[in-house]
């Protein structure tokens, strides 16, 4: 996932089955934080981050990279799903969606 510079924020959406609880973090908080909701805010430096959510032994990850906008370039669609789908061998996460 690429957000458009310094300040901006997204969220994830990782759902166990049976409602197990997930735990987030990130491999470069200077560049990129994770909260418990899975939600990302970026610092004021561009760069990437490994973002991963864990539920028991199941492990997904996602890449974020901060960069600087090009003035007037529009990137489209709007909205953008992605769904990651990963079993386990003792947990399957149903879902990992990012949202924008």
């Amino acid at each position: 996932m690429i957000l458009s510079g310094p300040g901006s924020t997204a969220q994830f959406v990782a759902n166990g089955p049976g409602g197990a609880a997930v735990t987030w973090s990130s491999s470069n908080t200077s560049v990129a934080q994770i909260d418990g909701n899975g939600k990302v805010t970026t610092a004021a430096t561009t760069g990437s981050a490994l973002i991963t959510v864990t539920s028991r032994s199941t492990v997904a990850y996602a890449t974020v990279i901060i960069a600087q906008p090009a003035p007037g370039v529009v990137v489209l669609p709007s909205s953008t799903v992605i769904s990651v789908t990963a079993t386990g061998a003792t947990l399957p996460i149903d879902s990992l969606k990012y949202l924008m």
